[in-house]
């Protein structure tokens, strides 16, 4: 009778053992799973947020369209420029004519001055 108290005691040990190793392995398998599905999720949220700040990047033809406003207006500025230039030219060139009236009213009133 002892041996066989002894028998089932050491049963129930080894069941209490198994149930509480597969308890363990349960959560090991199950805590994975709840790291796995975080990661998924913090994964899945970052891809969302790139995928948002792509949408709001231009395309292609939005950089062709930028590119060739950016030329249209450089072109105008050149074209500016060179108006500009011209009209500074003859600006240049009426000033030197009046200095040179100027410096003859001025020749002019120093000889009668000197008489």
């Amino acid at each position: 009778m002892t041996l066989d108290l002894i028998q089932l005691e050491l049963l129930l040990a080894l069941g209490a053992s198994l149930m509480a190793s597969a308890g363990m392995v349960w959560t090991w398998l199950t805590r994975r799973g709840q790291l796995n599905k975080k990661d998924i999720d913090e994964i899945e949220t970052r891809v969302t947020t790139l995928e948002a700040k792509m949408e709001a990047l231009p395309t292609h033809d939005d950089l062709t369209e930028i590119q060739g406003r950016i030329t249209r207006v450089g072109d105008r500025v050149s074209g500016e420029i060179g108006d500009v230039r011209a009209e500074v030219g003859e600006v240049k060139g009426a000033i030197t004519a009046g200095n040179r009236v100027l410096d003859n009213i001025l020749q002019a009133l120093l000889s009668e001055r000197k008489q």
